[in-house]
């Protein structure tokens, strides 16, 4: 291993048998050979046509082998053409926030009205007193929305997805509140570790620790190696 994710080997319908690298910054082709010889770097190879690398670096694993197989390519394009013209809704981008690895950016606070004036002021870590929600409610009448014909079903996904989107960012800044400190607990005169939380109808608790997996590591007397 190269600090790469993994190896693969893909056979393909006109371009042969092809080794591909997966890291984290994506997909590329490599000259490793199958049970021969391994090489996990970017391929050295240059193509004939058009005197490149022929690396086909990629953020995705079917970018990098469209621009390998022109058979792929070419039936790539008449895969997705079927779809869209039966699943048109097959193909929305879905409204969960996608988060690239544990690096999250740090939020920047812009002020443009009141109301954000008072998010700032008085932080309310994701509750929105003009609009107390009842989360499994919610989540229960969307789940009986009819799924009768194409549409209905595409507006039920879109509704759930919605409310998922909504509770979990309500979640995460909630529990990031109760980690700083923030957020009175239930039982405040317990251990720290057995505290519990109602918040945003939302109940948090900490992990149970029971082999010593989220041993607070902090101090001397906790870790010894600790200076």
């Amino acid at each position: 291993m190269s600090g790469d994710l993994f190896y693969l080997t893909v056979k393909t319908l006109d371009a042969g048998e092809k080794g591909v690298t997966c890291c984290v910054n994506g997909f590329y082709i490599n000259d490793s050979v199958e049970k021969s010889s391994f090489k996990p770097q970017p391929s050295q190879r240059k193509n004939t046509s058009t005197g490149k690398s022929n690396s086909a670096f990629s953020y995705t694993l079917i970018g990098c082998l469209n621009q390998v197989s022109a058979q792929f390519s070419k039936n790539l394009e008449k895969y997705l053409n079927q779809i869209l013209n039966t699943e048109q809704y097959f193909l929305t981008e879905p409204n969960i926030k996608v988060h690239h690895w544990a690096n999250f950016d740090e939020k920047k606070t812009k002020i443009n009205n009141a109301n954000e004036l008072s998010d700032v002021v008085s932080p309310l870590y994701g509750l929105d007193p003009r609009n107390m929600r009842d989360w499994n409610e919610e989540y229960q009448v969307v789940k009986d929305f009819p799924q009768e014909n194409l549409a209905q079903r595409a507006q039920r996904e879109r509704a759930i997805q919605k409310i998922y989107q909504d509770f979990l960012q309500a979640a995460t800044e909630g529990a990031i509140a109760i980690i700083k400190g923030n957020l009175t607990a239930l039982n405040p005169n317990e251990n720290k570790r057995q505290q519990v939380f109602v918040y945003n109808y939302i109940f948090f608790s900490f992990a149970i620790d029971v082999m010593d997996c989220f041993k607070d590591l902090t101090t001397q007397e906790n870790n010894p190696s600790w200076t």
